[in-house]
This record gives structure tokens, sequence and C-alpha cells, in this order.
């Protein structure tokens, strides 16, 4: 039988046909538990995705429409790319990846992660609840940085109190959320930049529209809540926020002592009134 054109340019490489005999030496399969082909979606998502989203607390997740877009990144993940024997190579002699960046490259495209497929969740609605249902309102530790920083701004005391509450309900909102592995700290801190160069705007802006000496912490607030949206931002999370959370984290980051709502000064000498 001719060779086919589609198998001809795979060179099989030493070592790769006795490991793949290895491998299918010691291969089970219970096919008596696995699911009919016909059934096979309905089984994910009854027994895998479901419960998957109950243990992430995620609200407003359309299954089946989430369900589907996995599939298809599972898919788009394990699409052809030339060079086809290169993979066979590496399960050969699987140290060669060491010396080999594009073998590096290929494989991490073809690997799906944990935010991989939590950025593959499809929601029903659009709007988030600030506090998810059965969760109490909590006080975030902290705080008398941010209410200092929004007082010497003059920002008016019923929006100082707001502040506070958003704070707490980006504390909240993450704690509930963050998943514990080395992931969170790259999000967070992308998510940090982004609303960071927001407030930098918004501070930017205020000041040139507010006359020189004068307060500007009050423009400038009124800025952060109609820059800092969700879909403006580049970055994302892997959960679903809202403008109020957004808000909440540049208001941490404030208490945090990353910006001010007016000119740099010594906290320790001032006192919120």
């Amino acid at each position: 039988m001719p060779e086919t054109k589609a198998m001809a340019d795979i060179a099989i490489p030493d070592g790769f046909v006795a490991t793949i005999k290895q491998f299918l030496a010691v291969l089970h399969i219970d096919y008596k538990s696995v699911p009919s082909s016909r059934f096979i979606t309905d089984h994910n998502l009854q027994q895998l995705l479901r419960p998957a989203i109950l243990a992430l607390e995620l609200d407003h997740v359309d299954d089946e429409a989430t369900y589907r877009q996995i599939v298809e990144r599972i898919e788009q993940a394990n699409r052809g790319e030339g060079e086809r024997g290169q993979l066979a190579e590496y399960i050969a002699t699987p140290s060669r990846v060491l010396q080999n960046v594009q073998m590096q490259q290929r494989i991490a495209r073809r690997t799906l992660y944990a935010r991989t497929v939590r950025e593959q969740f499809v929601y029903r609605e659009l709007t988030v609840a600030t506090f998810a249902p059965g969760r109490l309102p909590m006080v975030a530790p902290g705080g008398v940085n941010l209410r200092k920083k929004l007082v010497q701004g003059q920002v008016p005391g019923d929006e100082v109190v707001h502040a506070e509450s958003l704070r707490s309900a980006w504390y909240v909102a993450w704690k509930q959320h963050q998943s514990g592995l080395p992931g969170d700290s790259s999000d967070l801190a992308n998510m940090r930049l982004e609303v960071l160069d927001t407030a930098f705007d918004c501070r930017a802006d205020a000041q040139s529209e507010t006359a020189e000496g004068k307060p500007y912490g009050a423009r400038m607030n009124r800025l952060l809540r109609q820059r800092l949206m969700p879909e403006a931002m580049s970055a994302t999370l892997p959960f679903k926020i809202n403008g109020k959370h957004l808000r909440g984290l540049a208001y941490q980051l404030c208490d945090d002592c990353d910006y001010y709502f007016s000119d740099v000064f010594t906290i320790s000498d001032e006192q919120a009134s």
C-alpha cells in the first residue's frame, strides 16, 4: 500500500515505537464506566462541569455554552502545526526539551492551565452582584491611609464612607474567589497595573481641570467612577467583577500608598477629620 502524502513527512525517531509499546502494554480502559458517545456531553456536564461550577462558587454560568467553549479550546490546542515529527521526538527523549526552546513553546501552546479553562466560562448575565448571595459583607482590615488621603483631597465625607464600603466589597470578592495557586499573584499584578494606570490618568485630568493650587481629589474620584469599568480593562481576572469591585481595588491600592488624591504628604503627620 503506498504511503499517504499526509504521513510522508513524519519521521519516526529512535526509541519512539518502543516507548509507545511500553505505554500500551500497561494501558487499561474500564470500558464499562465509559459513557456512550451519544451521552458523553451530558455525562461531562453532570459529573464534571456542574460540580466544578458549584465548587468554584460561580454564579450565572451557562454550563452548556461553557462546555462547548472548553471543547473548542481543547480542539484548538490539539490542532496540528506542521513539523509533526518533533512531538514524537520529545516522547522518545523528553530530556531534549530542555535544550529546545521551540519545543518548549510548542508544548506550552498545547497545554491548558486552570486559568485557560476559566477564561472559557460563559455567563448568562452581564451584571455581577457586588456581594454574592449568602455572603455577608465584612469590613476589610486597614483603611486609615485611604481615609486620610481622601480627606486631604477634600473628597466629600459621604463619598469617603462609600469608598470604604467598596474597598471591603473588593476584599470579600478577592477572598472568595482567589484559588491560592501561583497564578493569583500574576492575575492581581496585571489588574493592579491597569487600575493604577487609570488612577494616574484620572489624577492628571483632574489636575488639568482644576485651578492651580486648588484641591482636585473630588474631581479625581468622580473620574474614577466613570472610567474604572471591567470592559475598559485589557487585563482580566479569572472571575467576574463589576465596576464597584474595580473601584474597591483602586481604593485598596490607595490605602497601600500606591497613589494619592492630592500632593504627596506624610500620612503620620496628617489627621483625618
